[in-house]
């Protein structure tokens, strides 16, 4: 006939089969929770501990995890992202789970990084042309002082001569007033405007009678009663047969080298019919090669 277990042993097969069960749903992540800012060590090993550095749990979690790139956190038992602190500006860093801010690298200089908490070098800008970055890990660029300039993007010191130097920033500033329509001689002097007629030209004998190196700048406009539809440059700027055609209605900054001889700045109105060009802004310096 049928035989029946006592009650003593089959509560002991219960008991070992829910333990059983409880196994095994610790171990897909069935498991009780610990608490904020603690996690299992390992999916076997179910005894709460604290986050180490570089990590951080919520209440309900059963691991701790990782602070995400850009960020750190050199406390133990973190219990919320927020813990993670975040490089400064500046700065960048790939590591996730970082234990202290010796990870976050400082962006070279001639860069700059206005934001905190980044991940990725390519979040460092290069200081546009004008400016300049000294030191590593800028958040910022700085100016170049009147009498200084850079043309480079990246730059990390702006260039400076013997002979008087301008930038696009220093001619803009307020401090600079333009001189009577001209044109008249004025290298490395301040700014003038003045009209060049259909094709014609200005000339300018006072750059050195050495070789030099020249920087330009202005801005062109044309105007006359059939000036409709002006086509490519408006200028030509030349030193005997080498010329650079600049300037389409717009600034325009470039740099020509002057062979050696008395030989004179000539600006000529590129359009030979129809067209005047109004030229505002203009700036010459040309520097001897012996200072550059």
């Amino acid at each position: 006939g049928c035989r029946y277990l006592p009650w003593s042993r089959l509560l002991t097969m219960m008991l070992f089969v829910w333990a059983a069960v409880s196994t095994a749903a610790a171990l897909v992540g069935g498991a009780v929770a610990c608490p904020a800012g603690e996690g299992y060590p390992s999916p076997i090993d179910q005894t709460c501990i604290l986050c180490g550095e570089g990590t951080y749990s919520v209440e309900g979690a059963a691991n701790c995890t990782q602070c995400p790139a850009g960020t750190w956190n050199d406390q133990v038992g973190a219990s919320s992202q927020s813990e993670c602190m975040q490089c400064p500006t500046g700065t960048w860093s790939t590591v996730a789970g970082a234990g202290s801010a010796s990870t976050c690298i400082a962006c070279d200089a001639g860069k700059y990084q206005a934001a905190v908490g980044q991940a990725n070098k390519t979040t460092c800008l290069a200081c546009p042309s004008g400016t300049y970055g000294a030191v590593q890990g800028a958040s910022a660029c700085s100016a170049c002082p009147s009498g200084t300039w850079s043309e480079d993007f990246g730059s990390s010191a702006c260039k400076s001569h013997a002979e008087d130097k301008w930038t696009k920033r220093s001619l803009r500033g307020t401090s600079l007033r333009k001189n009577p329509p001209g044109p008249i001689n004025r290298n490395c002097g301040h700014l003038q405007d003045f009209q060049l007629d259909i094709g014609a030209s200005a000339q300018f004998t006072d750059p050195p009678v050495s070789a030099a190196s020249c920087r330009f700048y202005a801005d062109t406009s044309t105007f006359g009663p059939l000036c409709w539809f002006p086509k490519g440059p408006d200028l030509a700027l030349c030193f005997d047969e080498t010329c650079y055609r600049a300037g389409v209605s717009s600034p325009h900054s470039i740099t020509l080298q002057k062979p050696a001889g008395p030989t004179p700045l000539t600006v000529k109105n590129l359009h030979l019919s129809h067209c005047h060009v109004n030229v505002l802004n203009f700036m010459y310096c040309c520097s001897s090669v012996d200072y550059m």
